[in-house]
């Protein structure tokens, strides 16, 4: 009848209605969660900034009394290895890059005049310059010359201190921002490489068609399926691979070359989480991973990450007890993308050097050692 279709219509149009609704809930949800996500990322990368400033104010006042009981030493030789070691340490300081490519001289000047770096290496050059004469001359005469050195150092104390005395004050106001986010991502990095781990690729979990280096470093695709026991732990669908070692606690870090590829996933997976079939992998499935399509397009989860530079070797840092899995562009040492999350489970490593496309992603994907540079 006329008004049991209507009825019909009616019902239908309310539950239209309500799985739309349901949807946008859903939908609004998930973009609160990822907003949420995000500022918590950047509220401990902030915490870590503050925490890494502190480190260097407390290094530099150690660095001052250092230089304080260095100024009242009369043993010489001593006094030349200290020298050198300072020295050392400022020409690597200015050898160093921008993690980000924007300039931090005006941070790195000012650190160097609160240790007294620059005036400190000018007494180097006039002790190495008149050591000659030191080595020829008399007792008394090394003394005179040792006398002029050492005065040299105290007048470098007296600038030292009273830079230093002024740090924490002096430098917002000495750095522009911009200066200050890198050299404070520099800094973050080099902290990061600390916590350097050694993963191997475990091949219990290789899918068939994935090749491995024997040193268990590298992992490529490959056309022809080898015959391999279809063990639980094995991907049979995702071309992937698990770490051997697993992570329960603590801070660790790795790096792994992309080079040109134009596919691959990088990351880290629960213990648990599915390697059957074809799942979503994402971060609600127990896989926190960056994702390279197209050759220049990465995201995480469903969000575009715009870069402006394809990295050729990504950093992935995990803190257990942080609940942070963060990616960093090691190439430019500038911050990517981080997952939060509270970690119940043992994690492991997750590496999927993509489909090989007829040669065109063919490159495997490479675990590198970790520099430590200073």
């Amino acid at each position: 009848s006329p008004q049991s279709s209507a009825e019909r219509e009616i019902v239908d149009s309310v539950q239209v209605f309500t799985a739309l609704r349901n949807s946008i809930e859903r939908s609004q949800a998930e973009l609160i969660e990822l907003i949420e996500e995000k500022q918590r990322a950047a509220e401990r990368r902030a915490e870590g900034i503050i925490k890494e400033l502190e480190q260097e104010i407390t290094e530099l006042k150690r660095r001052n009394t250092e230089l304080e009981q260095l100024s009242h030493t009369e043993d010489h030789i001593h006094f030349l290895k200290v020298s050198t070691h300072y020295r050392e340490q400022i020409q690597y300081l200015q050898r160093a890059e921008s993690p980000t490519g924007c300039s931090v001289t005006p941070v790195l000047v000012f650190v160097l005049e609160a240790v007294g770096g620059v005036e400190l290496d000018c007494v180097i050059t006039s002790w190495m310059s008149c050591q000659c004469l030191l080595q020829t001359h008399s007792s008394t005469g090394q003394t005179t010359h040792s006398c002029v050195l050492l005065s040299c150092l105290r007048d470098q104390h007296s600038t030292t201190a009273h830079n230093t005395a002024h740090l924490e004050t002096r430098l917002p106001q000495e750095c522009a921002l911009s200066s200050l986010t890198s050299f404070s991502l520099f800094a973050e990095f080099e902290r990061l490489r600390k916590h350097a781990a050694d993963v191997t690729l475990d091949p219990n979990t290789a899918h068939p068609n994935l090749i491995l280096s024997e040193d268990g470093k590298q992992v490529r695709h490959g056309s022809t399926p080898q015959d391999l026991p279809d063990n639980p732990e094995r991907f049979d669908t995702v071309v992937s691979v698990l770490g051997k070692d697993g992570i329960t606690s603590g801070r660790h870090y790795w790096e792994v070359a992309v080079g040109e590829k134009t596919a691959c996933d990088l990351g880290v997976t629960g213990e648990s989480s599915s390697r059957k079939g074809q799942n979503r992998y994402t971060s609600q499935d127990g896989y926190w991973v960056l994702y390279l399509r197209n050759g220049n397009k990465y995201k995480a989860n469903s969000v575009l990450l715009p870069l402006s530079q394809k990295p050729q070797k990504v950093g992935v840092y995990v803190d257990y007890e942080g609940g942070q899995v963060s990616f960093y562009n090691v190439d430019n040492r500038s911050h990517i993308y981080t997952f939060t999350a509270s970690f119940t489970e043992k994690l492991f490593p997750y590496f999927c050097p993509g489909l090989h496309r007829g040669g065109a992603n063919s490159a495997p994907l490479i675990i590198c050692p970790v520099s430590h540079t200073g």
